[in-house]
């Protein structure tokens, strides 16, 4: 059975951006540490507003494993994805 959380996982990589922001900052709100690693991958998004979204998402998850992939957004060229990422840290 797909749960709901399965779907905004999966819409992490909708090629709408607008899909992908949104499942990134809900599951960013939800927490669960099963949101993790999919938000990690979701760092690589093409879009610099999906990276953005995301970096900011997985920093609310105060998960320990997300300190990396965070340091390395903040060597995003891209100003939007440098300022959450400096925000989730």
């Amino acid at each position: 059975m797909i749960s709901a959380l399965d779907d905004l996982i999966r819409f992490l990589k909708s090629y709408l951006v607008q899909d992908h922001q949104a499942a990134a900052y809900t599951l960013g709100k939800i927490g669960d540490t099963k949101v993790v690693d999919p938000l990690i991958n979701a760092l690589n998004d093409d879009d610099w507003r999906g990276r953005s979204t995301t970096a900011h998402a997985l920093g609310r998850t105060g998960d320990a494993k997300a300190v990396n992939p965070l340091i390395v957004a903040l060597r995003d060229e891209t100003k939007g994805v440098l300022m959450e990422g400096r925000r989730s840290s």
